[in-house]
């Protein structure tokens, strides 16, 4: 089943975040969905945006989320 989702990628350090739209499949078995209702950038996410922590590009940064589990389908 597609999901559509947006996010904020990071195409290089130093550079500006830019919103893209993806598409992606995803299992009705054995997963969660969750609908993402904010996200969060740590100390470690500006380090990498930076370019001090060196990690492979492009990236969304951002490992923090608060959303709602379960409910209708997207």
């Amino acid at each position: 089943m597609p999901l559509s989702f947006r996010a904020a990628v990071l195409p290089g350090a130093g550079e500006i975040l830019r919103a893209a739209r993806f598409e992606a499949e995803y299992k009705l078995v054995g997963t969660i969905l969750a609908r993402i209702g904010a996200g969060g950038l740590y100390h470690t996410d500006l380090d990498v945006t930076g370019g001090h922590l060196v990690y492979p590009m492009p990236i969304v940064p951002g490992h923090a989320a608060a959303g709602t589990i379960g409910g209708d389908s997207p």
